[in-house]
């Protein structure tokens, strides 16, 4: 039993933070190089789904969203809008870190495996194409723009994204419920790269794929812990120190030679908030 009412949109399993049908992964969140994979299925709204998982980071492999399941189920919209908005927070930290070609290809991909999947729901709705600024930032890299051009596509999509969320879809669900559970899943994927950033097979890029989830979650918790608040303080708690545990492990936006905090509490940290989000 879910501590405020089961959603049919939780999806998660163990350190999976694929909890959505229609955003079975990303690219971005992959590891650098092909690894080996497994499948995990689940069953939700009475069918079974299968999953890819790099079996190292524990990341899905890949990218696609569903346009239908986007259009009726608000959390794998607002997951598929928090995505984009780790791909930026991560393609605006290679930016400004120097690292051009990264940023190029952080900025192009949620333009080829999300959005263009999310734009006949906005057609639908009426609401404003942000296509072009999708694209404006990948453009002020390759073609050496200005950092003040750069800053202005950023603040265009971030706005962008923000207003997407007036058109999220209704389900049966609660606004808390639904909020909650995307947050429970941005924590958990910021918290599994961090713990992949400093394994064997860790980079610099898997670090930065973790931080632009943190910078998603950051975002999410601004909109979902003062609703957690109202529910449940047990759940507010864990996931109030599941964000600190986040905190103290991203403060650089570069990987650092050894983890500011240990691996296995930011982990088991982000877990324990789903966990009990699922009531288990």
């Amino acid at each position: 039993m879910r501590v405020f009412g089961m959603s049919k949109s939780s999806y998660f399993t163990g350190l999976v933070f694929a909890a959505i049908i229609g955003l079975s992964g990303y690219a971005m969140a992959a590891s650098d190089s092909a690894m080996p994979t497994h499948s995990t299925a689940w069953k939700a709204d009475g069918k079974e789904y299968i999953l890819a998982m790099d079996q190292t980071t524990g990341q899905a492999v890949d990218d696609v969203v569903d346009p239908d399941r986007a259009a009726q189920d608000p959390v794998v919209y607002l997951l598929a809008l928090d995505t984009i908005r780790a791909y930026f927070w991560a393609g605006l930290t290679a930016y400004q870190n120097n690292e051009l070609d990264t940023a190029g290809e952080m900025f192009k991909a949620p333009m080829e495996d999300i959005y263009v999947n999310l734009e006949p729901y906005l057609d639908e709705q009426g609401a404003p194409a942000f296509k072009d600024a999708l694209s404006e930032a990948s453009d002020v890299v390759f073609m050496e723009k200005s950092q003040s051009d750069m800053q202005a596509a950023i603040d265009s999509i971030f706005s962008a994204l923000t207003n997407a969320e007036s058109i999220t879809p209704k389900s049966e669900d609660s606004s808390e419920d639904s909020q909650a559970d995307v947050l429970a899943d941005l924590l958990v994927r910021a918290a599994t790269q961090y713990n992949a950033a400093f394994g064997s097979d860790g980079t610099d890029r898997t670090w930065l794929n973790g931080y632009g989830f943190y910078k998603a979650a950051q975002y999410r918790a601004s909109v979902a812990l003062p609703l957690l608040s109202q529910q449940n303080a047990e759940v507010h708690s864990a996931f109030l120190k599941a964000m600190e545990l986040l905190d103290q492990a991203y403060k650089s936006t570069a990987r650092p030679v050894i983890a500011p905090i240990r691996e296995s509490s930011v982990v088991d940290s982000a877990q324990k908030a789903a966990d009990l989000l699922r009531g288990q």
